[in-house]
């Protein structure tokens, strides 16, 4: 199993590394020919640092010209400048500033927030191995990518098979607990099929103590998440074969591609102008989008390999679409990447995916 890593030259720092080309689209540059630990993976990516909490401090004027003025600046004038009731979360080997939390906010380090991975890795036959890690921004997100040694063949297709992964992410900005996302990859097309089901998200938050590196805390939590991956992949197996055997008409597969596709907004003024495309008050962006969209459902990479015109050949279409089409930029910048990764593990593209597996699933009812 190989491994590399993506050296960011506007930061100088080390952002990505892997075990082998990934889903996700973020690039990399140096291999490694090992499986990865916890550790040599947040190592590899430059996201072994440790973060603290910093008090604000107002910037008048006055200490404006002092600072501008390399005049020494008495502490009681800091002390009184500072703002209450938030904080400043900092990377100590930068001092990059994160993100502005409150007092009460409990800064957990990524060692931390990560330390059950590698009891969830090495829990025995079936078992994921680490396959990438990553640091987003300037470190205010931080993921680790486990891989399944096992593949769910899609719609009992022996050719057509799905990847299964947990990604853990975690974060600094006080944006977000430490979460564990269920990521299904289709291997002939590369995009994801994350799907919420009714009573099964796929995601899940993962549980901390102030005791670190307790052997049976992690041991426990490790336990933990393999059984909500169990659970998740026999759902996603079943659904799956549902939407197989869900057959629409022409006419559905175009209301449900552009209710996934378009904002509220624009929904309005496409069902106002009874479902046409072509209206006038419908910008040529959305237009173009709508046409990529098509195509790639009826000629996207291994579309060909499902029944057109059924839900799960739609719902491929789209997710293709969202993961692989839509994006243009990402072989030009790795922000771009990060952007999309972030889409679609808990923005738009995923909102979106979420909003063609809902509607689809509601033809079939």
């Amino acid at each position: 199993m190989a491994a590399n890593i993506e050296f960011n030259e506007q930061r100088q720092s080390y952002s990505i590394i892997s075990t082998e080309p990934t889903w996700h689209h973020l690039e990399s540059a140096r291999y490694y020919d090992k499986p990865l630990t916890t550790i040599e993976a947040l190592q590899g990516c430059n996201a072994d640092f440790n973060v603290e909490k910093q008090p604000i401090v107002a910037l008048t004027p006055e200490l404006v010209e002092l600072v501008n003025n390399s005049q020494f600046i008495n502490a009681s004038i800091l002390k009184d400048l500072i703002v209450d009731g938030s904080k400043a979360t900092m990377r100590l080997d930068n001092h990059r500033t994160l993100g502005i939390v409150s007092d009460k906010y409990g800064v957990v380090q990524n060692s931390q927030a990560f330390d059950f991975i590698d009891a969830f890795c090495t829990g025995g036959t079936g078992a994921p191995c680490i396959e990438s890690a990553g640091v987003l921004g300037n470190g205010e997100r931080v993921f680790i990518s486990a891989k399944f040694p096992e593949t769910i063949r899609l719609a009992h297709k022996d050719n057509d098979l799905v990847n299964m992964y947990v990604v853990f992410t975690t974060s600094h900005d006080g944006k977000g607990a430490v979460t564990a996302m269920v990521t299904p990859i289709r291997v002939v097309c590369n995009n994801t099929l994350n799907a919420a089901f009714s009573h099964n998200s796929g995601r899940w938050n993962v549980r901390h103590t102030c005791n670190v590196g307790n052997h049976l805390t992690n041991i426990a939590e490790a336990s933990r998440a393999m059984g909500l991956y169990e659970v998740y992949k026999e759902e996603f197996e079943g659904r799956m074969e549902q939407l197989s055997k869900v057959h629409l008409t022409d006419k559905d597969v175009d209301m449900i591609s552009a209710r996934a596709l378009m904002t509220d907004d624009v929904w309005k003024v496409y069902v106002k102008a009874d479902y046409n495309i072509n209206s006038d008050g419908i910008s040529t962006r959305t237009k173009n989008q709508f046409e990529a969209l098509k195509q790639t459902i009826y000629t996207g990479v291994g579309q060909d390999l499902l029944e057109t015109n059924t839900g799960l050949h739609l719902y491929n279409g789209i997710t293709c679409y969202l993961t692989n089409v839509a994006p243009k930029d990402w072989s030009e910048s790795n922000k771009e990447a990060e952007k999309q990764f972030n889409s679609l593990m808990v923005g738009t593209a995923y909102e979106k995916q979420q909003r063609a597996f809902e509607l689809i699933q509601f033809k079939a009812a």
